[in-house]
């Protein structure tokens, strides 16, 4: 028997040897893979905590470092004030009155900070102690200027005066296993209060922070940034008032997303040898279909002349000082001096300079002088087009910050930048409800139109006819010009002469040579009775189509050698629509043909300026008619008429209020819009930031005049109470311009209701009163209140009158004497504030 072959063959003692050396290579490798990517996940993990850690303490800290320098509230000068008492590189002491209500500083007042037991402490000067972060090991400050230089250490208390940013680095450090492992965690904070206010005046209240995006506008190429020593000042200063900053090149600007970014302003540099900005289709071009939605200041004056069409040329000027142009505009408030009075924009003896308009182009809707160079008044220091829109374009002449006087030049351009940007948040709490008599979609501007029961007169300035001689003159006339549209039968007007300005008589059409005489006989119901006035239309007028002037002529040949007043006679009863009927009249004259040159001559003294001329309610036994006569600039009430036509005496209204607000009561003198005639001389203009209307008795009738024995009224709209129910105080605040004669009063009351009807307006008793005012005499615009306060507590009214209540009112009132008196309410920004604390 054959035996078979056998190949299998067991491992040799080597194989196996070898085999489990390799296996347990593999497996030391595994293991020590996973155990090394688990320690330094962990390790990173722990790092990652370290740096939590840090960012959380360098918070805290930063929170309390924001508000060093905060200062009491007036009473201290520049020698008694030094907010930072120790500055080292371990430890940072400072002071501040949080509450901001103080005059002695009290010992809560003031903050260590610095490290112990690898913790930030934070304590006060009352031994209270608080502990911040943990693991910190190292704690490092360091100080720098206004400028962002490095001061010296230590720092003497001179040099502690110049803090203006302070830099934190800290060293945080653990272990985990046998291992140690540490991390650094730096920030630079900028107190908003140090320094700046610490210079112009420890009594200067701090500025309301600015909210907003501005894009700052430097040299430099590619992504680098070069800004000057000037501007770098700029850009600090808006930092310290609140915004964030952007810094952009020339380059930059070209392709930046204003829009998308929601920049709020934008800030051209000026630039050297008339340069100008190089992308000026980015930014704006009035000529453009759609120019960019974002306000822009530019400090270079050719940017403004050849970009914005403020002006036909420009120049570097060296002037020091500057005039509020305009007292009455926001970017003059709080400049040093009084009305138009001189003030310096840059330290006297500088260097400074100012890229200056040497002209200005005045489009519509507008160029505005704001300030202009004390010595030539033609050069412009700031001005502005179109103040109405968000294409506002401003040119600020003063660019070299680092001459900047700090209560001129540096307000100067702090008003310009809140301008520009919008205004700062309330002090006074959160905003409730407000009007400010500008919502477009309140107002209407169509066409002309009167308003009440009108019998009213203009009387003009005597003037005297001369005899009919060889050596004299013949064939006077009186010369006018005129437009009217008076469709209702019981509206007209007619002339009339007086030889004493005492007696008059009525001028018979038959003396008019005009051929548009007053033929057409008025209705039963017409003031003056049946009688033929100038009615319907004049041939000039076929609005919308045309708008002309005709001609009137009168014939004065029975009054030579007379001393002659003439009186324009305007009477109307309303008709029930909203037809827009009224009459224009202007440039009156006297002509007569001279025998020497055989030539009209003009021969009365009246000049252009009718203003002076006496308009009053019309021969009556009582005071129900209203005079609606007014010395109006014709574009404003309708934009139809020809600019040229400028000023001339018109019945036809300024634009009329229709919104929520309403005003009535006897002998009603409230009006809501554009002022014509404005008592104390000039207008201030309250608040141009929010246009030209405000509230007020007599803006545009009587010269300003209020009716006497007058209880008139101007009520809010309803609003909710709901909206103020989470609030513990209900603030009224509102800008005003008071003049009452000392038997006249004005109110403010409040009132209340569960439904949607106001308390009766004509029954004071029905509502809370809140203000009275009597006697008082204010000629100029103010917020209500005593500062800082500005305005009137209502949290007691709404606690005790409002429980339970839906609605509330606001009621401005006036009741006045048997005097005609100049003045009366005027009244704008009417805002409402919750909040919950003073």
């Amino acid at each position: 028997m054959k035996r078979r072959n056998d190949s299998r063959k067991g491992m040799s003692l080597v194989e196996i040897t070898i085999v489990l050396v390799v296996l347990l290579v593999i497996f030391g490798a595994v293991f020590l893979f996973f155990s090394r990517g688990t320690e330094h996940f962990e390790f990173a993990r722990r790092q990652n905590e370290l740096t939590t850690i840090g960012r959380f303490a360098l918070e805290e800290i930063t929170d309390e470092i924001i508000y060093a320098g905060y200062m009491p509230k007036g009473g201290w000068d520049n020698d008694e004030w030094h907010p930072v008492e120790i500055a080292d590189n371990g430890q940072f002491e400072f002071y501040a009155d949080w509450e901001g209500s103080k005059k002695p500083l009290l010992d809560t007042d003031y903050r260590l900070i610095a490290l112990a037991g690898e913790r930030f402490f934070i304590a006060d000067h009352t031994g209270a102690v608080r502990y911040v972060g943990i693991n910190i090991t190292s704690l490092e400050f360091g100080y720098l200027d206004e400028l962002c230089n490095p001061l010296p250490e230590p720092l003497d208390a001179d040099d502690r005066d110049l803090v203006r940013h302070v830099q934190i680095s800290i060293e945080l450090s653990d272990t985990w296993g046998n291992q140690t492992y540490s991390i650094e965690v730096h920030t630079t904070i900028s107190p908003r209060n140090l320094g700046m206010n610490h210079d112009i005046n420890p009594a200067f209240f701090p500025p309301p922070d600015l909210n907003g995006l501005v894009v700052f506008n430097v040299p430099g190429t590619g992504e680098d940034h070069d800004p000057t020593e000037d501007e770098l000042l700029m850009i600090n200063r808006l930092l310290f008032w609140g915004l964030s900053v952007e810094i952009l090149n020339d380059d930059e600007m070209e392709t930046y997303d204003y829009i998308g970014k929601g920049i709020n302003l934008i800030v051209l540099r000026h630039r050297d040898a008339a340069g100008v900005f190089p992308h000026p289709d980015v930014l704006n071009n009035p000529l453009l279909d759609a120019p960019l939605e974002v306000p822009v200041v530019t400090l270079n004056a050719r940017d403004a002349a050849d970009i914005f069409l403020m002006g036909s040329a420009y120049s570097e000027q060296m002037n020091l000082q500057m005039t509020p142009a305009n007292n009455w505009h926001p970017v003059n408030r709080d400049l040093p001096g009084g009305l138009f009075e001189i003030f310096d924009v840059y330290t006297p003896a500088s260097t400074g300079m100012q890229s200056v308009l040497d002209s200005m182009i005045y489009n519509s809707p507008g160029d505005t002088l704001l300030t202009y160079s004390e010595d030539l008044n033609n050069l412009s220091g700031v001005c502005v087009r179109d103040e109405v829109t968000q294409h506002r374009r401003i040119h600020f002449s003063a660019h070299d910050a680092s001459e900047y006087t700090t209560d001129g030049g540096w307000q100067m351009f702090y008003n310009v930048i809140v301008w520009g940007i919008g205004e700062p948040p309330s002090e006074w709490g959160d905003l409730l409800e407000s009007e400010d008599f500008e919502n477009p979609d309140d107002y209407t501007d169509v066409g002309p139109g009167y308003t009440g029961d009108s019998w009213c007169h203009l009387v003009s300035e005597s003037v005297d006819i001369p005899e009919a001689t060889d050596a004299g003159y013949t064939d006077p006339i009186m010369r006018f010009n005129h437009v009217y549209w008076l469709r209702n039968k019981n509206q007209g007007g007619f002339l009339e002469v007086s030889t004493d300005s005492l007696v008059w008589d009525r001028i018979e059409y038959k003396t008019i040579l005009d051929p548009d005489y007053y033929k057409i006989v008025c209705g039963p119901d017409y003031p003056g009775g049946m009688i033929n006035t100038y009615r319907e239309k004049s041939d000039g007028y076929n609005y919308p189509v045309k708008m002309e002037w005709d001609t009137v002529e009168v014939d004065l040949e029975d009054y030579a050698g007379e001393t002659l007043w003439f009186r324009f006679v305007f009477g109307a009863v309303p008709i029930p629509s909203n037809n827009q009927d009224g009459y224009v009249i202007d440039n009156f004259s006297v002509w007569a043909n001279s025998n020497a040159t055989g030539l009209d001559e003009r021969i009365d003294s009246w000049g252009d300026d009718f203003f002076l001329w006496k308009h009053d309610i019309h021969e009556s036994d009582t005071l129900l008619w209203t005079d609606n006569w007014s010395y109006l600039d014709l574009n404003d009430i309708d934009e139809f008429y020809p600019a040229a036509w400028g000023k001339a005496w018109t019945t036809w209204g300024t634009v009329t209020y229709i919104g929520p607000w309403s005003h009535g009561g006897i002998h009603n003198s409230w009006e809501i819009g554009v002022t014509a005639l404005f008592w104390p001389k000039p207008d201030p203009q309250p608040t141009p930031l929010n246009g030209r209307h405000y509230a007020g008795n007599a803006l545009t009738f009587n010269e300003g005049y209020y009716y006497p024995n007058e209880a008139s009224w101007l009520m809010s709209e309803r609003y909710d109470m709901a909206t103020t129910l989470s609030y513990e105080f209900i603030r009224f605040v509102f800008y005003r311009c008071v003049g009452l004669a000392p038997m006249d009063d004005g109110w403010v009351h409040v009132g209340f209701s569960t439904d949607t009807i106001p308390p009766n307006p004509y029954d004071l008793s029905e509502w809370v009163e809140v203000r009275r005012y009597d006697g008082e005499n204010q000629k100029v615009w103010e917020y209500e209140g005593t500062p800082p306060e500005y305005y009137l507590d209502v949290s007691d009214e709404f606690k005790d009158e409002g429980t339970g209540m839906d609605y509330y009112w606001i009621l401005f009132s006036l009741i006045s004497g048997p005097n005609l008196e100049r003045g009366g309410w005027n009244i704008d920004n009417i805002e409402v504030y919750g909040a919950n604390s003073i």
